[in-house]
């Protein structure tokens, strides 16, 4: 165990998950693997997964009170081990400095959550900012302005017919591909009145 070096109140204090893994390292080196996941649960009046959570770092104490009811576990076996005269184990086993280390941990994780959630929502604004709709979210191609087809209302006729492709299509293809892959281009495509002009683009 290497210990928490205490030198005075400009002394930098651990984190809260350096403390975590102190902890785990005094329980597994010096307790000898006690007290168990089991036996903390019980002290700490949790499930013994949360127990394991909480000392895999993967989850924090919602409430400062079970954290410190597991430390005090901790330090019960200590002083059956005659450990608790060591200044590094009371340093560790200092209920004040979990109080203010998890403060801060709770403190650190709150502020990422909000950082989370203001970028999902910066990210929805410029969403909302971008001019037009996606072509995927277009499922009635009038909305594009494309002419309705002559003669068409027929029941069990699709309001369109089927899209034939011309040349000119397969240059609008090669136009898009180089736009997506990097290269800005525009394409002008030029004809009469109901040849198609919209229903290609």
């Amino acid at each position: 165990m290497q210990g928490i070096v205490v030198t005075g109140p400009v002394a930098q204090e651990p984190e809260y998950t350096a403390l975590i893994d102190e902890l785990v390292q005094f329980r597994d080196g010096l307790l000898e693997g006690g007290p168990s996941d089991r036996t903390l649960s019980e002290a700490a009046q949790v499930r013994p997964t949360t127990i394991g959570n909480w000392l895999r770092r993967g989850q924090l104490p919602q409430e400062i009170d079970q954290l410190l009811r597991l430390v005090r576990a901790v330090r019960g076996w200590a002083e059956n081990a005659g450990l608790t005269s060591r200044p590094e184990v009371a340093a560790l086993l200092d209920e004040e400095l979990w109080k203010r280390a998890h403060e801060a941990e709770a403190r650190r994780r709150a502020d990422g959550t909000r950082s989370v959630v203001l970028a999902a929502q910066g990210r929805e604004v410029l969403a909302r900012m971008r001019p037009g709709d996606p072509l995927t979210d277009v499922t009635d191609p009038f909305r594009l302005e494309v002419h309705r087809a002559i003669g068409t209302e027929v029941a069990g006729l699709p309001n369109l017919p089927a899209y034939v492709e011309r040349k000119h299509d397969r240059d609008l293809a090669e136009v898009v591909a180089q736009a997506a892959a990097g290269t800005s281009q525009i394409a002008v495509l030029v004809g009469g009145s109901s040849t198609g002009k919209t229903r290609a683009c």
